[in-house]
């Protein structure tokens, strides 16, 4: 037996404070990369290269869940580029793996960079400047 009352649909979440957060996260890493350049190596440099990798890596989380409801599969593919150039980063900082794969982990940068400009340029909740800056940004990685 029903009531008649009617429930409202849930409200959808304001991807504001998603955004925030990727902000936040991608400014620790720039913070924590400007550390990696000045210690120059070192366990400080090691250690600090960590923490950024990490950033970066919520950084790229809450990127996939802003632009998942533009196109689930592409910002899904944008995440795991980023996570297999962090991957790359991070183990090549703790292990030798030769002078390579600083350039394969920024091509698969330049890849994430590609498809989150794109996804944000196809969004309709940020502007479209800053996708076209990611575009630039990725394929200056990809250079």
């Amino acid at each position: 037996m029903t009531t008649g009352v009617r429930t409202a649909p849930p409200a959808e979440r304001s991807p504001l404070l998603t955004a925030r957060l990727a902000g936040v996260f991608w400014l620790l890493t720039i913070l924590t990369g400007i550390v990696v350049m000045a210690a120059r190596g070192g366990r400080l440099g090691v250690l600090v290269n960590l923490v950024s990798t990490a950033c970066y890596v919520g950084a790229t989380v809450f990127i996939y869940y802003l632009l998942k409801p533009v196109n689930r599969n592409l910002s899904l593919l944008a995440m795991f580029f980023s996570l297999v150039g962090c991957a790359i980063g991070a183990l090549s900082a703790l292990v030798p793996l030769g002078t390579q794969a600083p350039t394969v982990a920024f091509i698969f940068f330049g890849l994430h960079c590609l498809l989150v400009g794109y996804l944000i340029i196809r969004s309709t909740f940020l502007p479209r400047a800053v996708g076209a800056l990611m575009v630039f940004g990725g394929l200056g990685w990809l250079t």
